[in-house]
């Protein structure tokens, strides 16, 4: 299988793959572009010839997914009445396949470079395509290319981790809550898989509970021994400190990882 080459759709990172001299997407992004919430349902309604096995890279690390053929692709568009799914179809019909059978390969060193889209700054969504193009940078050449790219896109500077004092009686909780979102875990922000989560992200609720953070309805549940979350603050009461935060609260045991800990609620809007 050829590398991977990548694709924006409006917002969206579209991955495309060469098998066997034909080229297949990934099922997820084809979901996620159409507006489909359920992924996984909906790619379980095609063929069998119509959708397979892939290795993509990830922020996680390389990651089993499935990919869906060109038919594959237009059966899920056609049975879409959404806006996006009319817009897709010209998309892939008038860029995206004459650009690979143009080039004839996948591979980024056989092709030219695909340029980066035109973003508009003063559309919100839009900063979710320039964050998939760094985080696949980073895959493909590493973090400092992709500390460039960050700039090169007018991404916004990332402010230095709150500074947190050895056992501070006065600790604060919100200064505690921005270093544990703040902290990356393969390149991405913690902050950054809570909102992937909340998409039904299955790989981000994953890696987040490695971590050891659920997300729930309306917050999220901190376990309080959690080994990754104790290393950001060695010899400070963290969990008494993110407790003081308004609305936060105890809560019941859950598990993580397989092991059973107790946890701290905090309101998402923190």
């Amino acid at each position: 299988m050829n590398a991977i080459q990548n694709f924006a759709f409006e917002e969206h990172l579209v991955r495309v793959v060469d098998r066997n001299g034909e080229p297949w997407f990934a099922g997820k992004d084809i979901c996620h572009s159409l507006g489909i919430r359920d992924h996984h349902q909906a790619l379980e309604t095609l063929d069998p010839d119509e959708r397979g096995g892939c290795e993509i890279p990830t922020p996680q690390g390389a990651q089993s997914m499935i990919v869906v053929s060109e038919p594959g692709v237009y059966r899920l568009v056609f049975r879409s009445r959404k806006p996006e799914a009319e817009r897709f179809k010209r998309w892939l019909a008038h860029d995206v396949l004459p650009k690979i059978r143009k080039t004839g390969s996948y591979a980024r060193n056989h092709s030219p470079p695909e340029p980066l889209p035109t973003l508009d700054n003063s559309s919100v969504p839009l900063w979710r395509t320039k964050i998939d193009l760094v985080r696949e940078a980073r895959i493909q050449f590493g973090p400092a290319r992709a500390r460039l790219l960050w700039a090169e896109l007018g991404l916004p500077p990332v402010p230095d981790l709150p500074q947190i004092a050895p056992m501070a009686g006065d600790l604060d909780g919100q200064a505690v809550l921005a270093r544990i979102l703040a902290h990356q875990i393969n390149g991405s922000p913690v902050e950054h898989l809570v909102a992937s989560a909340a998409e039904n992200d299955q790989e981000a609720r994953i890696t987040l509970d490695r971590f050891g953070l659920h997300l729930g309805v309306g917050g999220v549940f901190i376990a309080n021994a959690a080994p990754a979350i104790d290393a950001l603050f060695p010899g400070v009461s963290w969990v008494a400190a993110l407790r003081r935060i308004p609305d936060a609260a105890p809560a019941d045991r859950r598990s993580f990882a397989g092991r059973q800990m107790r946890t701290t609620w905090v309101p998402l809007d923190y």
